[in-house]
């Protein structure tokens, strides 16, 4: 576990836009960890959030320091399809054709490519 801490040092914020300029901070902030899929503890507005007429902080406590593993899964062309595509997907997810993976869906047969990352 890690803490963070974010400063932004600006011109002057108007006293009426300071709460809120730093309660964004910190909304703006959680949704990025949440998307990342990293854990972190949420803590009350008034010990994480810190404002002055120059300075926006936020203060983030026990941040995972790493993500979890996931599969990411990248659907490519339909098994039947020119060659040409399928070496086009191949470059683009830079694995062999070996790795694709064919499944069936409900539009036909097509390669996947599976990573962990």
């Amino acid at each position: 576990m890690a803490d963070l801490f974010i400063e932004l040092v600006s011109e002057d914020i108007p006293a009426r836009m300071q709460l809120k300029a730093c309660a964004d901070l910190q909304r703006l902030v959680y949704a990025a960890l949440d998307d990342l899929g990293l854990g972190y503890a949420k803590a009350d507005a008034d010990n994480a959030r810190l404002v002055s007429s120059r300075h926006l902080a936020l203060y983030v406590s026990d941040v995972d320091d790493q993500q979890a593993d996931r599969i990411v899964e990248k659907r490519g062309p339909r098994v039947d399809a020119p060659e040409q595509a399928i070496n086009g997907f191949l470059a683009s997810t830079g694995i062999t054709r070996e790795q694709l993976v064919e499944e069936d869906t409900p539009k036909g047969r097509f390669l996947f490519a599976r990573s962990e990352s």
